[in-house]
């Protein structure tokens, strides 16, 4: 569908063939590799992924400690082995994700145990709060609620794991909303809220609160300005 979109829109603008190539190639090539990834990998390879992936968060919590206690960076230049600035907090938000949904899906389906879900998601929720990965703490609420959805569909009942999954994910939140306030309170007092989430995610004056372009009302301010 989106494909189709980007052909239309590409038609109706008139637009330069390169110049639409080179935004085909910036935007599908996360679709291109989420589908190969689909048909390429298998439960053995993920296997071994995860064991890379968790070798990989933990020296990142050693490089994140060290930039946050020793180097004294400010928050969002804390990205371990992603480098020391703004740019690797996307790639660190990934590990994240991935190492969260392989612990959480590994322990539901009875192939880990209890203790590497703690220990796994304690580093992601350690790193998120250190690095001031705030998407985090709305990404791992999305995670387990759909685990736990999905886990509910397929076995149709309500067991034990499924409630420590639940229990965990909200010491986890708690935690971030917890000790990210308390690191920086002047900034992030009454944000862990409905209406303090919505308000910083809206604002008219940007992301940065300096009048760019806001994350959920970017393509609204984008229209407004030049149509």
């Amino acid at each position: 569908v989106f494909l189709l979109y980007s052909l239309i829109m590409f038609v109706i603008n008139r637009q330069s063939v390169l110049y639409y190539l080179w935004g085909l190639r910036n935007i599908f090539r996360f679709y291109l590799f989420f589908i190969s990834c689909i048909y390429i990998l298998d439960y053995s390879l993920l296997a071994r992924l995860k064991k890379i992936l968790e070798v990989f968060l933990y020296l990142n919590v050693l490089v994140c400690s060290w930039q946050f206690f020793v180097e004294k960076l400010p928050f969002d230049n804390i990205c371990g082995l992603f480098g020391n600035t703004t740019i690797g907090c996307g790639y660190m938000n990934v590990l994240l994700i991935l190492v969260t949904v392989m612990a959480v899906v590994n322990y539901l389906r009875h192939k880990d145990k209890l203790k590497p879900l703690v220990i796994e998601t304690s580093c992601c929720v350690y790193i998120s709060v250190i690095s001031e990965l705030k998407a985090f703490y709305m990404e791992l609420a999305l995670i387990v609620f759909f685990a736990l959805l999905l886990e509910l569909i397929r076995k149709k009942k309500i067991y034990k794991k499924m409630i420590i999954v639940g229990a965990i994910c909200i010491g986890g939140m708690f935690i971030i909303a917890f000790l990210t306030v308390k690191l920086n309170p002047e900034y992030w007092e009454g944000f862990f809220t409905p209406f303090g989430i919505w308000q910083e995610a809206t604002r008219s004056t940007g992301y940065s609160a300096r009048g760019d372009i806001n994350r959920l009302n970017g393509i609204s301010t984008l229209y407004d300005t030049f149509f």
